[in-house]
């Protein structure tokens, strides 16, 4: 293997490699100035929207107080830590409409509607 081949693999693999970097601060800072925003009388509204391994998707929200900073932060951390498909979660102002708790069978509507639906996995193949 040459010297300029054997650079040209160092740097692919560098760059293939390269993750995001997360900053812990920067997101509590965020954090932190969203809440500020939405909260009213000491209560803040969280609505939330997920899709599970089976394609149920679900969405809802509710107006709760305000906790600390870091009850806030585990909270949203354990929402996402949960989640078994895509989802999101965001804040709104408690005045705001508040969905309230759905769930669809995205893949049963599909079935019972006459059209195809394929659930695709994401993980390895045994």
């Amino acid at each position: 293997m040459t010297p300029e081949l054997k650079k040209t693999i160092k740097h692919i693999y560098r760059v293939v490699n390269q993750r995001p970097t997360y900053d812990r601060i920067q997101d509590r800072a965020d954090l932190k100035e969203r809440l500020d925003e939405v909260e009213h009388h000491g209560f803040i509204g969280v609505q939330w929207e997920a899709t599970d391994c089976d394609h149920t998707h679900a969405t809802g929200g509710r107006n709760r107080p305000r906790l600390t900073l870091v009850e806030e932060q585990r909270r949203r951390d354990m929402f996402f830590d949960d989640l078994e498909g895509p989802g999101c979660m965001w804040y709104v102002d408690p005045r705001e409409n508040i969905t309230h708790r759905t769930t669809r069978d995205l893949a049963l509507e599909a079935f019972e509607d006459g059209h195809p639906h394929l659930i695709v996995g994401r993980g390895r193949a045994a």
